[in-house]
């Protein structure tokens, strides 16, 4: 699953530009699973999930399945202000939420001591805050939560018919 290679990116990220490219393709995949599902979905299934036919303006459409799914989706909202923010420009504080922030950092494991060679591994590590709470979350842990409440839901919505888990083999090399 894509979602799953990007975490992956994400999680293995050395540098500022690969943690935010890897936090946004999430945000923007995981955001628009929502157009994947509906468009995956018969037309009464479709008003079940979002409220809206399928004539409906398409924002009255997504604005209709986040609420009615963000019981089930937590994360959906916050990856749809992350996927529309920060394409458009730097999000570090939504004017659409302004009830949360963005911000990354570099960490060296184990730490650096000025002055002496570097031998250990430096990461680059995303976090969102919640500005109302102060509290604070990798984007890994809220990714990796994004990921599981897309694989709950679909599998309780029947649209979840593959193995994630299955790794296809690799195609044997041949010369050209």
């Amino acid at each position: 699953m894509k979602l799953e290679f990007d975490l992956k990116r994400l999680r293995e990220a050395t540098s500022t530009k690969d943690l935010q490219f890897a936090a946004l393709d999430l945000a923007v995949w995981g955001f628009h699973m929502i157009d994947w599902v509906l468009n995956s979905v018969t037309d009464e299934r479709h008003v079940a999930l979002c409220g809206q036919n399928r004539k409906a303006r398409p924002g009255q459409i997504t604005k209709g399945f986040i609420e009615r799914q963000s019981i089930r989706i937590g994360t959906i909202g916050m990856c749809g202000q992350i996927a529309n923010t920060g394409k458009h420009r730097v999000l570090t504080l939504s004017k659409d939420d302004p009830s949360f922030t963005t911000n990354h950092t570099i960490k060296f494991r184990p730490a650096y001591v000025a002055g002496e060679e570097y031998r250990g591994r430096i990461s680059a590590e995303a976090y969102l805050k919640d500005t109302s709470t102060g509290q604070e979350i990798e984007a890994s842990i809220f990714f990796a939560t994004m990921i599981e409440q897309w694989r709950e839901f679909l599998k309780a919505e029947r649209l979840y018919d593959w193995d994630y888990d299955y790794e296809p083999p690799e195609p044997d090399a041949f010369d050209l």
